[in-house]
């Protein structure tokens, strides 16, 4: 028995549209674009390319995943322009450190130059009266037989106010014609300039 009255037309319920599929280049641009901030630029790059991939695909109407995509491209360009801020803001902070300790660093090769080219008067002017003429002399005769020196880096630098006082110490590999040679530096200021202490070359 029918259960519409008579005389009323029956209009048969309309299809539920098919799910939209998932726009697997939407989320994979999400993902590395969050991902962007612990990966520099890389995760950044990422999420700007799948999420422009995810958006062309969203244009079909049966993929879904529109939202994710311009959300990968968002935030893959503030991941992006994160990394390129903290990028700089390193490079910065490094070459602040570099200038900051250059008058310590001079002191010190100057130090090294003039034992290297036995000049133990000039030597001592640039060093402390801890630094006795004989502990300057066997310095001078030990960086004289290592031939022409060349350059020297310093891998460590601690500088250090007590009381007023500032003491830098350095650490770090000298080059010379025969080789490489570490060496402990530690530089106490006096007046205006800086003065080696201590030098140890193992």
């Amino acid at each position: 028995m029918s259960q519409f009255p008579p005389g009323v037309p029956v209009v048969p319920s309309a299809a539920y549209p098919p799910p939209k599929r998932t726009n697997g280049m939407a989320v994979a641009g999400l993902i590395c674009a969050i991902a962007g901030f612990c990966l520099w630029f890389l995760g950044g790059i990422l999420g700007v390319i799948f999420g422009l991939i995810g958006l062309r695909k969203s244009r079909d109407p049966q993929v879904g995943g529109r939202g994710l995509a311009v959300a990968a491209i968002v935030i893959g360009v503030l991941s992006i322009l994160g990394s390129g801020l903290f990028s700089y803001l390193t490079y910065r902070g490094i070459r602040a450190g570099v200038t900051a300790t250059k008058p310590e660093r001079d002191a010190a090769r100057r130090f090294v130059v003039d034992l290297n080219q036995s000049d133990v008067n000039a030597a001592a002017t640039e060093a402390t009266s801890d630094l006795t003429a004989a502990d300057l002399q066997a310095l001078a005769q030990k960086l004289h037989a290592m031939g022409a020196f060349t350059d020297m880096t310093s891998s460590q630098i601690n500088i250090q106010d007590t009381n007023g006082s500032m003491t830098c110490s350095l650490h770090g590999i000298a080059n010379f014609a025969s080789g490489n040679q570490d060496y402990d530096l530690t530089l106490v200021r006096t007046g205006n300039s800086w003065k080696v202490s201590k030098a140890q070359f193992p």
